[in-house]
């Protein structure tokens, strides 16, 4: 008497995903990819929060700092998806004033302007040394809170 032999694939599902379940390295990969995508979306979110809350402690701090000093130069920065940027000497540092807080600060600062920044908000006084009586102040409403208006 002779045994019949079984056919390899007989017990498996006749579907093409019923057969990809049951085979152990498929699901190995469905879940170490499914883990992957979770864990970077996670991360990105994370990123994302840390990133918020650096502009806002940045902007926070820029707010209350005093300084005064003559505009040595100004650019526009490129790598820096093209930020308008001041920078001033004084007698002990050099400061960088950037556009986030300004609008249209190329229109107030120029080169060999002496500019005071108040400590108390976003107020600049700027005073052109060709027009000694021409003092102008600019006052900026820039929100610290900007960045948490934007989170998702």
């Amino acid at each position: 008497m002779r045994f019949k032999r079984k056919q390899r694939f007989e017990h498996y599902p006749s579907t093409l995903t019923g057969r990809l379940l049951k085979n152990k390295f498929f699901l190995a990969f469905f879940v170490v990819s499914i883990t992957i995508v979770v864990y970077s979306a996670f991360k990105d979110s994370k990123n994302r929060n840390d990133w918020i809350a650096t502009n806002k402690n940045n902007c926070q701090s820029y707010k209350s700092v005093y300084f005064q000093g003559q505009i040595d130069s100004t650019y526009e920065d490129k790598d820096n998806r093209y930020l308008f940027t001041a920078i001033v000497e004084s007698r002990d540092s050099i400061f960088s004033i950037s556009s986030w807080y300004i609008d249209y600060p190329e229109a107030y600062f120029k080169k060999g302007d002496y500019i005071i920044k108040e400590a108390n908000g976003f107020i600049y006084k700027i005073i052109r040394p060709q027009q000694s009586s021409d003092t102008i102040r600019i006052k900026s409403d820039f929100d610290c809170n900007r960045w948490e208006k934007h989170r998702k």
